[in-house]
């Protein structure tokens, strides 16, 4: 993992963090964030600070 990605991810400090355009997105764990890891096909949606999963069509 390139130092300078979790160097980013500690200074935005987000409440939740879903890595996006990633082989290995499970390799960037933020220290103080939620890690929603996205499933292929799934839509999300932040709402009142929640992740809403929607169900597949």
């Amino acid at each position: 993992m390139a130092q300078h990605l979790k160097y980013v991810l500690e200074k935005i400090n987000p409440d939740t963090f879903i890595p996006m355009h990633s082989f290995h997105p499970e390799r960037l764990v933020p220290d103080h964030a939620r890690l929603v890891l996205p499933e292929y096909g799934v839509t999300y949606m932040i709402k009142n600070g929640h992740v809403i999963r929607s169900m597949r069509r």
